[in-house]
C-alpha cells in the first residue's frame, strides 16, 4: 500500500479521477452530443503543405506514455503544485467542451491503402477515432501540460540538476514531435495544435486567479478534522 501511495499520492487520487472523467465527457460524450450537426473545417494553406507520413504514427501512440510519466510525476510533487495543474487541465478539457459542442469541427483524412506497419497502425487510429472534435487538439493539450509542468518541477531537481535537465529536454522534444505527429498522420490542422496550447494556459490563468484549485482542499480539511471531533 506504502509503495502505491508512492506513485499516486492520497490527496491525488480525486484529482486524478475527476481528470479521467471530465476527459470522457468532454472528448466521448460531446461525440453523441453534436454527431448529427454541422461540423467546421479548420483548413490553412499550411496544412496542405504538410505531407501524410504515417511513421508518425509511432510518437502519436507513444504520447500515452508521456503522459502517464507526466501526471504521475505532477501527482507525486505535493499537494498544491498537483491540485493547481490538475484543477488546470479540467477546467481546460471544460473549454474543450464548449468548443466541441458549440464549433464542432472535422478533418478530411486520406484513404490508406499501404499494408506496412505504420500504415496500419494508422488505418486502426481511423477506425477507433472519428475525424472530430479537431479544435482544441486534446493531444497536444496533454503534451503541452506535461512540458509546462517540467520546468516547475522540484522533485526532479533534487535528484539532480542533470536529472531535471534531462526530464525537460525529453519533454520538449516529445512534445514538439507529437505536435508534429497530429498534423503529419492527418488527425489535426495546425490551428489545433495552437488551441490545444491556448486552453491549458487559460484553464492555468483562470485557476490562479480564482483560486479553484483550492476545492480539492476540502475532503483533506475535513478528513484531519475528524479524529479531533471524535476526541471531543
Amino acid at each position: 500500500m506504502n509503495h502505491i501511495k508512492k506513485i499516486i499520492p492520497s490527496y491525488a487520487i480525486i484529482p486524478l479521477i475527476c481528470v479521467l472523467s471530465v476527459n470522457f465527457i468532454a472528448y466521448g460524450l460531446s461525440k453523441l452530443i453534436v454527431s448529427d450537426a454541422t461540423h467546421y473545417s479548420l483548413l490553412l494553406p499550411i496544412d496542405k503543405k504538410f505531407p501524410f507520413v504515417p511513421e508518425f504514427v509511432i510518437i502519436y501512440i507513444a504520447a500515452f506514455a508521456q503522459w502517464i510519466i507526466g501526471f504521475l510525476l505532477i501527482a507525486q510533487e505535493g499537494k498544491e503544485f498537483c491540485h493547481r495543474f490538475f484543477s488546470a487541465e479540467i477546467t481546460a478539457k471544460l473549454i474543450c467542451f464548449i468548443f466541441f459542442l458549440f464549433f464542432p469541427t472535422m478533418i478530411s483524412r486520406p484513404e490508406i491503402t499501404d499494408t506496412d506497419l505504420c500504415s496500419r497502425l494508422c488505418a486502426m487510429i481511423y477506425a477507433v477515432d472519428t475525424p472530430v472534435n479537431c479544435f482544441p487538439s486534446v493531444h497536444c493539450l496533454e503534451s503541452w501540460v506535461c512540458l509546462r509542468s517540467a520546468f516547475e518541477l522540484t522533485k526532479t531537481a533534487r535528484r539532480g540538476k542533470g536529472y531535471k535537465y534531462a526530464y525537460i529536454i525529453y519533454s520538449a522534444l516529445m512534445t514538439l514531435s507529437v505536435f508534429a505527429s497530429v498534423v503529419l498522420i492527418k488527425q489535426h490542422f495546425f490551428l489545433d495544435i495552437i488551441g490545444g496550447i491556448a486552453v491549458f494556459e487559460i484553464g492555468m490563468f483562470i485557476c490562479r486567479r480564482t483560486g479553484s484549485y483550492r476545492i480539492f482542499r476540502l475532503r483533506g480539511s475535513k478528513t484531519q478534522q475528524s479524529p479531533e471531533r471524535t476526541r471531543q
